[in-house]
């Protein structure tokens, strides 16, 4: 969601969001603080506390687990405009289980 991209038809368009009652889009929609992040930079690093949930706009996001010696295990790939990722750390365990780093310019 670019500065003039509306957060509501971004969302709207979207599973899970379609269907929302419009009070609901609009709560949803008021808490959207629109990121974005460069090749290679990290949004966020397993152990970190989880304040935040993610949906994909544009570009690539890999989420991996790194071993002690450096090996990256990669665990799932995001490119759909509309993914959301980091669920189960926002509503289970409250710290990010993994690392998500962005493989393209990346808007959130």
């Amino acid at each position: 969601m670019g500065p003039r991209q509306d957060p509501i038809a971004f969302l709207s368009a979207h599973s899970p969001f379609m269907g929302l009652t419009p009070a609901a889009m609009k709560t949803i929609a008021s808490r959207c603080r629109p990121r974005s992040r460069q090749t290679g930079e990290s949004l966020f690093l397993e152990g970190e506390p989880c304040r935040d949930l993610y949906v994909l706009v544009a570009g690539r996001v890999k989420c991996f687990r790194a071993s002690p010696e450096g090996r990256e295990q990669i665990l799932k790939i995001f490119e759909r405009p509309g993914e959301i990722f980091c669920a189960t750390s926002a509503f289970s365990t409250g710290s990010h289980i993994v690392t998500a780093e962005a493989m393209s310019e990346v808007s959130l």
